[in-house]
């Protein structure tokens, strides 16, 4: 009898826990939902809502905190990284996500520290490597900035952001003759998607 009652129990706890993780799922989805129809608090809220339910949903606490940096809600997203970096989650990029509130808090040592940590964790990260050299050109580490992008030399034909900051790295090095040449470029591709 006693085994019986063991093995219910462990039903219902196993049937608890698949329908937390469903309803999880399901505010995840609703949150993707809200944000590609542009409610962004309806997408929050959502997300908020599934890590209640499912605290080490990492996909979507990453998800969240990037969000709630377009948002200017720092505080909250770092409260999140940090957990993805408790957690041993680095596969959801705490470290790039770190990286962005400090760039937005003018911390840009610290916002380097944490982009490199994301680089070396993830060589081939696009987004992290222009941030990488972001903060190294407000540090004024022309040459770090330049290797951060050299990997990146292949949007050079129609990227605005990577010619504008190779532009900005040019002109830091003093070279401003080569430096035009990229300005010029991210000018008329602009004026080419503009269009």
């Amino acid at each position: 009898m006693k085994i019986y009652t063991l093995i219910l129990v462990a039903l219902s706890l196993f049937s608890q826990a698949a329908c937390s993780d469903q309803s999880a799922e399901s505010y995840f989805k609703d949150g993707l939902w809200a944000l590609n129809n542009d409610d962004v608090k309806g997408a929050i809220k959502n997300y908020k809502v599934a890590i209640e339910i499912k605290p080490n949903y990492h996909e979507v606490r990453h998800r969240l905190a990037f969000i709630l940096i377009e948002e200017k809600k720092l505080d909250e997203a770092k409260f999140h990284c940090d957990y993805l970096i408790e957690n041993n989650a680095l596969e959801f990029s705490p470290h790039y996500c770190i990286g962005l509130i400090h760039f937005e808090n003018n911390s840009f040592k610290a916002a380097a520290n944490f982009l490199e940590k994301q680089m070396k964790f993830d060589p081939g990260s696009v987004g992290p490597s222009i941030w990488l050299a972001k903060a190294y050109i407000k540090l004024k580490r022309f040459e770090d900035a330049e290797k951060s992008l050299l990997h990146e030399k292949s949007r050079e034909d129609y990227d605005i952001e990577y010619n504008r900051l190779m532009g900005e790295i040019l002109l830091g090095q003093g070279d401003d003759k080569k430096a035009q040449v990229f300005l010029s470029r991210a000018k008329s591709l602009y004026r080419e998607y503009s269009k």
